[in-house]
Protein backbone atom coordinates (compact mmCIF):
# COMPACT_ATOMS: atom_id res chain seq x y z
CA UNK A 1 0.00 0.00 0.00
CA UNK A 2 1.66 3.28 -1.12
CA UNK A 3 0.45 5.23 1.92
CA UNK A 4 1.86 2.72 4.42
CA UNK A 5 5.12 2.52 2.50
CA UNK A 6 5.60 6.29 2.55
CA UNK A 7 4.53 6.56 6.19
CA UNK A 8 7.02 3.87 7.20
CA UNK A 9 9.85 5.73 5.47
CA UNK A 10 8.82 9.02 7.07
CA UNK A 11 8.49 7.70 10.62
CA UNK A 12 11.64 5.59 10.29
CA UNK A 13 13.68 8.51 8.96
CA UNK A 14 12.46 10.83 11.70
CA UNK A 15 13.26 8.27 14.40
CA UNK A 16 16.78 7.83 12.98
CA UNK A 17 17.25 11.61 13.12
CA UNK A 18 16.03 11.78 16.72
CA UNK A 19 18.23 8.88 17.85
CA UNK A 20 21.34 10.12 16.02
CA UNK A 21 20.83 13.75 16.95
CA UNK A 22 20.62 14.82 13.31
CA UNK A 23 18.31 17.56 12.10
CA UNK A 24 14.74 16.35 11.53
CA UNK A 25 14.86 18.26 8.25
CA UNK A 26 16.70 15.25 6.78
CA UNK A 27 13.96 12.90 7.96
CA UNK A 28 11.23 15.14 6.61
CA UNK A 29 13.02 15.37 3.27
CA UNK A 30 13.25 11.58 3.08
CA UNK A 31 9.54 11.36 3.88
CA UNK A 32 8.69 13.90 1.19
CA UNK A 33 10.61 11.86 -1.38
CA UNK A 34 8.79 8.71 -0.22
CA UNK A 35 5.40 10.33 -0.72
CA UNK A 36 6.42 11.51 -4.18
CA UNK A 37 7.38 7.92 -5.07
CA UNK A 38 4.10 6.66 -3.58
CA UNK A 39 2.07 9.09 -5.68
CA UNK A 40 3.96 8.09 -8.83
CA UNK A 41 3.36 4.43 -7.97
CA UNK A 42 -0.38 5.20 -7.76
CA UNK A 43 -0.27 6.38 -11.36
CA UNK A 44 -0.07 10.16 -10.96
CA UNK A 45 2.11 12.02 -13.46
CA UNK A 46 5.18 13.94 -12.21
CA UNK A 47 3.62 17.27 -13.17
CA UNK A 48 0.45 16.46 -11.21
CA UNK A 49 2.50 15.45 -8.17
CA UNK A 50 4.51 18.67 -8.39
CA UNK A 51 1.28 20.65 -8.53
CA UNK A 52 0.01 18.89 -5.39
CA UNK A 53 3.26 19.74 -3.60
CA UNK A 54 3.01 23.38 -4.65
CA UNK A 55 -0.59 23.60 -3.44
CA UNK A 56 0.49 22.27 -0.05
CA UNK A 57 3.21 24.88 0.24
CA UNK A 58 0.94 27.63 -1.05
CA UNK A 59 -1.71 26.82 1.55
CA UNK A 60 0.87 27.32 4.30
CA UNK A 61 1.94 30.81 3.15
CA UNK A 62 -0.41 32.56 5.58
CA UNK A 63 1.05 30.72 8.56
CA UNK A 64 4.58 31.32 7.28
CA UNK A 65 3.94 35.06 7.00
CA UNK A 66 2.70 35.16 10.60
CA UNK A 67 5.81 33.30 11.73
CA UNK A 68 8.00 35.90 10.02
CA UNK A 69 6.02 38.67 11.71
CA UNK A 70 6.42 37.00 15.11
CA UNK A 71 10.16 36.64 14.54
CA UNK A 72 10.44 40.34 13.69
CA UNK A 73 8.32 41.29 16.68
CA UNK A 74 10.40 39.31 19.16
CA UNK A 75 13.54 41.00 17.83
CA UNK A 76 12.22 44.54 18.03
CA UNK A 77 10.61 43.91 21.45
CA UNK A 78 14.13 43.26 22.68
CA UNK A 79 15.53 46.33 20.96
CA UNK A 80 12.92 48.78 22.23
CA UNK A 81 13.22 47.51 25.84
CA UNK A 82 9.85 45.80 26.21
CA UNK A 83 11.28 42.39 27.12
CA UNK A 84 13.98 43.87 29.41
CA UNK A 85 11.21 45.93 31.11
CA UNK A 86 9.05 42.86 31.71
CA UNK A 87 12.02 40.88 32.99
CA UNK A 88 13.09 43.71 35.31
CA UNK A 89 9.72 44.00 37.02
CA UNK A 90 8.91 40.31 36.73
CA UNK A 91 11.95 39.42 38.82
CA UNK A 92 10.67 41.65 41.61
CA UNK A 93 7.09 40.36 41.50
CA UNK A 94 7.55 36.59 41.23
CA UNK A 95 8.16 34.55 44.38
CA UNK A 96 11.35 32.51 43.69
CA UNK A 97 9.81 29.19 44.83
CA UNK A 98 6.79 29.50 42.51
CA UNK A 99 8.46 30.48 39.25
CA UNK A 100 7.67 27.36 37.19
CA UNK A 101 4.10 27.31 38.48
CA UNK A 102 3.83 31.02 37.67
CA UNK A 103 5.15 30.35 34.14
CA UNK A 104 2.44 27.75 33.60
CA UNK A 105 -0.43 29.83 34.98
CA UNK A 106 0.61 33.02 33.20
CA UNK A 107 0.87 31.09 29.91
CA UNK A 108 -2.62 29.69 30.57
CA UNK A 109 -4.05 33.17 31.10
CA UNK A 110 -2.36 34.81 28.11
CA UNK A 111 -3.09 31.93 25.71
CA UNK A 112 -6.75 31.92 26.69
CA UNK A 113 -6.90 35.66 26.11
CA UNK A 114 -5.18 35.75 22.70
CA UNK A 115 -6.03 32.20 21.58
CA UNK A 116 -2.70 31.21 20.05
CA UNK A 117 0.07 28.94 21.29
CA UNK A 118 2.61 30.45 18.90
CA UNK A 119 1.68 34.01 19.83
CA UNK A 120 1.93 33.25 23.54
CA UNK A 121 5.30 31.51 23.18
CA UNK A 122 6.58 34.32 20.99
CA UNK A 123 5.63 37.00 23.52
CA UNK A 124 5.28 36.18 27.20
CA UNK A 125 6.96 32.79 26.68
CA UNK A 126 10.21 34.44 25.62
CA UNK A 127 10.04 36.79 28.61
CA UNK A 128 9.64 33.84 30.98
CA UNK A 129 12.55 31.99 29.38
CA UNK A 130 14.79 35.03 29.74
CA UNK A 131 13.74 35.26 33.39
CA UNK A 132 14.53 31.57 33.88
CA UNK A 133 17.93 31.99 32.25
CA UNK A 134 18.69 35.00 34.42
CA UNK A 135 17.60 33.23 37.59
CA UNK A 136 19.31 29.91 36.96
CA UNK A 137 16.06 27.94 36.57
CA UNK A 138 16.10 24.77 34.46
CA UNK A 139 15.21 26.00 30.96
CA UNK A 140 13.86 22.66 29.74
CA UNK A 141 11.38 22.36 32.61
CA UNK A 142 10.37 26.01 32.26
CA UNK A 143 9.73 25.51 28.54
CA UNK A 144 7.63 22.42 29.30
CA UNK A 145 5.50 24.42 31.73
CA UNK A 146 5.04 27.21 29.17
CA UNK A 147 4.06 24.77 26.41
CA UNK A 148 1.54 23.17 28.78
CA UNK A 149 0.06 26.58 29.47
CA UNK A 150 -0.12 27.80 25.89
CA UNK A 151 -2.08 24.72 24.84
CA UNK A 152 -4.76 25.49 27.38
CA UNK A 153 -5.77 28.49 25.27
CA UNK A 154 -4.92 26.90 21.94
CA UNK A 155 -7.38 24.13 22.79
CA UNK A 156 -10.22 26.02 24.50
CA UNK A 157 -10.05 29.77 23.87
CA UNK A 158 -12.88 31.38 21.83
CA UNK A 159 -10.15 33.33 20.03
CA UNK A 160 -8.26 30.16 19.04
CA UNK A 161 -8.17 29.23 15.37
CA UNK A 162 -7.76 25.62 16.49
CA UNK A 163 -10.95 25.71 18.59
CA UNK A 164 -12.82 27.33 15.71
CA UNK A 165 -11.55 24.68 13.29
CA UNK A 166 -12.59 21.83 15.60
CA UNK A 167 -16.07 23.37 15.91
CA UNK A 168 -16.32 23.58 12.12
CA UNK A 169 -15.08 20.02 11.56
CA UNK A 170 -17.48 18.50 14.09
CA UNK A 171 -20.48 20.70 13.26
CA UNK A 172 -20.72 22.11 16.79
CA UNK A 173 -21.16 25.57 18.30
CA UNK A 174 -17.96 27.31 19.46
CA UNK A 175 -19.09 28.83 22.75
CA UNK A 176 -20.86 25.63 23.79
CA UNK A 177 -17.61 23.81 23.03
CA UNK A 178 -15.58 26.25 25.13
CA UNK A 179 -17.77 25.58 28.18
CA UNK A 180 -17.52 21.82 27.66
CA UNK A 181 -13.75 21.90 27.16
CA UNK A 182 -13.16 24.02 30.26
CA UNK A 183 -15.26 21.65 32.35
CA UNK A 184 -13.68 18.60 30.72
CA UNK A 185 -10.11 19.61 31.57
CA UNK A 186 -10.72 20.48 35.24
CA UNK A 187 -8.95 17.41 36.69
CA UNK A 188 -5.97 17.49 34.27
CA UNK A 189 -5.62 21.20 35.04
CA UNK A 190 -5.67 20.68 38.82
CA UNK A 191 -3.16 17.82 38.68
CA UNK A 192 -0.87 19.80 36.36
CA UNK A 193 -0.99 22.82 38.67
CA UNK A 194 -0.13 20.67 41.67
CA UNK A 195 2.80 18.99 39.92
CA UNK A 196 4.28 22.28 38.74
CA UNK A 197 3.87 23.72 42.24
CA UNK A 198 5.96 20.82 43.58
CA UNK A 199 8.58 21.11 40.84
CA UNK A 200 8.85 24.87 41.43
CA UNK A 201 10.12 24.32 44.96
CA UNK A 202 13.11 22.37 43.63
CA UNK A 203 13.92 24.87 40.84
CA UNK A 204 13.56 28.38 42.31
CA UNK A 205 14.88 31.64 40.93
CA UNK A 206 18.24 32.21 42.56
CA UNK A 207 19.85 35.35 43.97
CA UNK A 208 21.97 36.10 40.91
CA UNK A 209 19.05 37.98 39.40
CA UNK A 210 20.15 41.16 41.19
CA UNK A 211 23.08 41.42 38.79
CA UNK A 212 20.64 41.12 35.89
CA UNK A 213 18.30 43.84 37.16
CA UNK A 214 21.23 46.20 37.70
CA UNK A 215 22.44 45.54 34.14
CA UNK A 216 18.98 46.17 32.73
CA UNK A 217 18.55 49.50 34.51
CA UNK A 218 22.01 50.57 33.32
CA UNK A 219 21.51 49.52 29.69
CA UNK A 220 17.88 50.46 28.95
CA UNK A 221 15.55 53.38 29.47
CA UNK A 222 12.68 51.78 31.37
CA UNK A 223 9.24 53.33 30.95
CA UNK A 224 5.67 52.09 31.23
CA UNK A 225 5.25 53.13 27.59
CA UNK A 226 7.13 49.92 26.84
CA UNK A 227 3.97 47.98 27.71
CA UNK A 228 2.16 49.35 24.65
CA UNK A 229 3.45 46.68 22.22
CA UNK A 230 2.28 43.96 24.63
CA UNK A 231 -1.07 45.64 25.23
CA UNK A 232 -1.82 45.58 21.50
CA UNK A 233 -1.34 41.80 21.38
CA UNK A 234 -3.38 41.16 24.53
CA UNK A 235 -6.28 43.44 23.61
CA UNK A 236 -6.58 42.46 19.95
CA UNK A 237 -8.90 39.46 20.58
CA UNK A 238 -11.31 41.62 22.58
CA UNK A 239 -11.83 43.77 19.48
CA UNK A 240 -11.70 40.78 17.11
CA UNK A 241 -8.60 42.13 15.38
CA UNK A 242 -6.74 39.48 13.38
CA UNK A 243 -3.44 38.49 14.96
CA UNK A 244 -1.36 39.45 11.89
CA UNK A 245 -2.64 43.02 12.08
CA UNK A 246 -2.08 43.17 15.83
CA UNK A 247 1.51 41.97 15.41
CA UNK A 248 2.13 44.56 12.67
CA UNK A 249 0.88 47.38 14.93
CA UNK A 250 2.96 46.03 17.82
CA UNK A 251 6.06 46.04 15.61
CA UNK A 252 5.38 49.64 14.51
CA UNK A 253 5.00 50.81 18.12
CA UNK A 254 8.16 48.95 19.09
CA UNK A 255 10.12 50.66 16.32
CA UNK A 256 8.97 54.08 17.55
CA UNK A 257 9.93 53.21 21.14
CA UNK A 258 13.31 51.81 20.05
CA UNK A 259 14.11 55.12 18.31
CA UNK A 260 12.73 57.50 20.93
CA UNK A 261 13.63 55.69 24.18
CA UNK A 262 16.64 53.52 23.37
CA UNK A 263 18.25 55.71 20.68
CA UNK A 264 18.33 53.00 18.01
CA UNK A 265 18.79 54.06 14.38
CA UNK A 266 16.31 53.01 11.71
CA UNK A 267 19.06 51.16 9.83
CA UNK A 268 19.89 49.15 12.94
CA UNK A 269 16.21 48.39 13.53
CA UNK A 270 15.83 47.06 9.98
CA UNK A 271 18.78 44.76 10.64
CA UNK A 272 17.18 43.61 13.91
CA UNK A 273 13.87 42.85 12.17
CA UNK A 274 15.67 40.43 9.86
CA UNK A 275 18.64 39.13 11.84
CA UNK A 276 17.71 39.65 15.49
CA UNK A 277 18.87 41.79 18.38
CA UNK A 278 22.34 41.96 19.92
CA UNK A 279 22.46 43.37 23.46
CA UNK A 280 24.79 46.30 24.24
CA UNK A 281 26.84 44.38 26.84
CA UNK A 282 27.76 40.85 27.90
CA UNK A 283 25.73 41.27 31.07
CA UNK A 284 22.53 41.69 29.05
CA UNK A 285 23.33 39.03 26.42
CA UNK A 286 20.33 37.03 27.66
CA UNK A 287 18.22 39.36 25.50
CA UNK A 288 20.00 38.43 22.26
CA UNK A 289 17.86 36.85 19.56
CA UNK A 290 14.64 37.22 17.63
CA UNK A 291 14.30 38.45 14.06
CA UNK A 292 13.01 36.62 11.01
CA UNK A 293 16.15 34.47 11.00
CA UNK A 294 15.04 32.86 14.28
CA UNK A 295 12.13 31.28 12.42
CA UNK A 296 14.25 29.56 9.76
CA UNK A 297 13.99 26.03 11.16
CA UNK A 298 10.25 26.30 11.75
CA UNK A 299 9.75 27.68 8.23
CA UNK A 300 11.79 24.88 6.65
CA UNK A 301 9.87 22.25 8.62
CA UNK A 302 6.59 23.76 7.50
CA UNK A 303 7.64 24.08 3.87
CA UNK A 304 8.90 20.48 3.57
CA UNK A 305 5.95 18.98 5.45
CA UNK A 306 3.56 21.02 3.31
CA UNK A 307 4.83 19.24 0.18
CA UNK A 308 3.80 15.76 1.26
CA UNK A 309 0.68 16.98 3.04
CA UNK A 310 -0.35 18.33 -0.36
CA UNK A 311 0.29 14.90 -1.89
CA UNK A 312 -1.81 13.18 0.79
CA UNK A 313 -4.72 15.50 0.11
CA UNK A 314 -4.34 15.39 -3.65
CA UNK A 315 -4.17 11.60 -3.93
CA UNK A 316 -6.73 10.82 -1.18
CA UNK A 317 -4.34 8.19 0.19
CA UNK A 318 -6.29 7.74 3.41
CA UNK A 319 -9.52 6.50 1.81
CA UNK A 320 -8.67 2.81 2.20
CA UNK A 321 -8.05 3.13 5.94
CA UNK A 322 -11.68 3.95 6.83
CA UNK A 323 -13.13 0.42 6.79
CA UNK A 324 -10.30 -0.92 8.94
CA UNK A 325 -10.76 1.82 11.54
CA UNK A 326 -14.49 1.15 11.77
CA UNK A 327 -13.86 -2.49 12.68
CA UNK A 328 -11.16 -1.48 15.16
CA UNK A 329 -13.46 1.07 16.84
CA UNK A 330 -16.09 -1.60 17.51
CA UNK A 331 -13.49 -3.65 19.41
CA UNK A 332 -11.74 -1.03 21.54
CA UNK A 333 -13.91 2.12 21.43
CA UNK A 334 -13.86 5.36 19.49
CA UNK A 335 -11.58 7.48 21.66
CA UNK A 336 -8.77 4.88 21.73
CA UNK A 337 -8.98 4.78 17.93
CA UNK A 338 -8.94 8.58 17.80
CA UNK A 339 -5.91 8.61 20.08
CA UNK A 340 -4.04 5.86 18.23
CA UNK A 341 -4.63 7.43 14.82
CA UNK A 342 -3.69 10.89 16.11
CA UNK A 343 -0.07 9.81 16.53
CA UNK A 344 0.63 8.78 12.91
CA UNK A 345 -1.69 11.46 11.49
CA UNK A 346 0.00 14.26 13.46
CA UNK A 347 3.40 12.77 12.60
CA UNK A 348 2.67 12.68 8.89
CA UNK A 349 0.75 15.96 8.63
CA UNK A 350 3.50 17.81 10.54
CA UNK A 351 1.10 20.60 11.41
CA UNK A 352 -1.92 20.76 13.69
CA UNK A 353 -4.39 22.09 11.12
CA UNK A 354 -3.82 19.31 8.58
CA UNK A 355 -3.81 16.70 11.37
CA UNK A 356 -7.27 17.87 12.47
CA UNK A 357 -8.55 17.91 8.90
CA UNK A 358 -7.29 14.39 8.22
CA UNK A 359 -8.55 13.04 11.55
CA UNK A 360 -12.03 14.46 10.92
CA UNK A 361 -12.01 13.00 7.42
CA UNK A 362 -11.07 9.59 8.83
CA UNK A 363 -13.30 9.36 11.89
CA UNK A 364 -16.35 11.62 11.55
CA UNK A 365 -18.18 9.03 9.38
CA UNK A 366 -17.49 6.40 12.05
CA UNK A 367 -18.72 8.62 14.91
CA UNK A 368 -21.88 9.36 12.92
CA UNK A 369 -22.40 5.67 12.11
CA UNK A 370 -22.34 4.86 15.83
CA UNK A 371 -24.69 7.79 16.66
CA UNK A 372 -22.17 9.51 18.91
CA UNK A 373 -22.95 13.16 19.77
CA UNK A 374 -20.96 15.71 17.79
CA UNK A 375 -19.88 17.38 21.04
CA UNK A 376 -18.37 14.08 22.18
CA UNK A 377 -16.33 13.89 19.00
CA UNK A 378 -15.30 17.50 19.58
CA UNK A 379 -14.04 16.67 23.08
CA UNK A 380 -12.25 13.58 21.79
CA UNK A 381 -10.41 15.66 19.18
CA UNK A 382 -9.55 18.31 21.78
CA UNK A 383 -8.15 15.63 24.11
CA UNK A 384 -6.18 13.77 21.43
CA UNK A 385 -5.34 15.28 18.04
CA UNK A 386 -4.94 18.84 19.33
CA UNK A 387 -2.59 17.87 22.14
CA UNK A 388 -0.74 15.01 20.41
CA UNK A 389 0.39 17.45 17.70
CA UNK A 390 2.03 19.50 20.45
CA UNK A 391 4.04 16.49 21.63
CA UNK A 392 5.62 15.50 18.29
CA UNK A 393 8.93 17.38 17.86
CA UNK A 394 8.75 17.61 14.05
CA UNK A 395 5.13 18.76 14.02
CA UNK A 396 5.05 22.55 13.71
CA UNK A 397 2.66 22.65 16.69
CA UNK A 398 5.63 21.52 18.77
CA UNK A 399 8.60 22.61 16.66
CA UNK A 400 7.61 26.28 16.53
CA UNK A 401 7.11 26.69 20.32
CA UNK A 402 10.41 24.87 20.92
CA UNK A 403 12.13 27.16 18.42
CA UNK A 404 10.64 30.30 19.96
CA UNK A 405 11.61 29.22 23.48
CA UNK A 406 15.09 28.19 22.38
CA UNK A 407 15.06 24.61 23.70
CA UNK A 408 15.23 21.09 22.30
CA UNK A 409 12.65 18.30 22.34
CA UNK A 410 13.88 17.49 25.87
CA UNK A 411 11.17 19.92 27.03
CA UNK A 412 8.36 17.75 25.64
CA UNK A 413 8.20 15.29 28.60
CA UNK A 414 7.69 18.30 30.91
CA UNK A 415 4.59 19.49 29.02
CA UNK A 416 2.51 17.74 31.66
CA UNK A 417 -0.90 19.11 30.67
CA UNK A 418 -0.53 17.76 27.14
CA UNK A 419 0.16 14.26 28.47
CA UNK A 420 -2.66 14.27 31.01
CA UNK A 421 -5.43 15.27 28.59
CA UNK A 422 -5.17 12.10 26.43
CA UNK A 423 -4.91 9.97 29.59
CA UNK A 424 -8.04 11.67 30.93
CA UNK A 425 -9.76 10.98 27.62
CA UNK A 426 -8.91 7.29 27.93
CA UNK A 427 -10.53 7.15 31.36
CA UNK A 428 -13.76 8.50 29.86
CA UNK A 429 -13.63 6.44 26.69
CA UNK A 430 -16.03 3.74 27.92
CA UNK A 431 -18.93 5.96 26.86
CA UNK A 432 -18.08 5.38 23.18
CA UNK A 433 -18.00 1.59 23.31
CA UNK A 434 -20.42 0.06 20.85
Amino acid sequence: MPFMMAMTVLIGSLLVCLISGSSILFGLSAGAIAFVVAALFMGYKPFAVGRMMWRGVRDSFIVMSILLLIGSMTGVWRACGTIPFLVYYGIHLIAPQTFILFSFLLSVAVSYLIGTSIGTCGTIGIVLMVLANAGGVNLVITAGAIISGVYFGDRASPASSCANLVAYLTGTELYTNVKLMLRDCLWPMLITTLLYAIVSVFFPLNGSVDRVTNSISASYQLSFWLLLPVAVILLAPLFKIKIKYAITVSIALSVVLAVTLQGQSLIEIIRILFFGYTAPSNSTAIFNGGGMISMKNALLIMAISATFSGIIKGTNMLAGVLAFLDKFAVKIGLFPVMLLTSVPVASIACNQTLALLLEAQLLRPIYEKHNVAATDMMLDMADSTVTIAGLIPWNTACAIPLSLLGVTAAAVPWAIFLWLLPLWGLLKSFRHLA
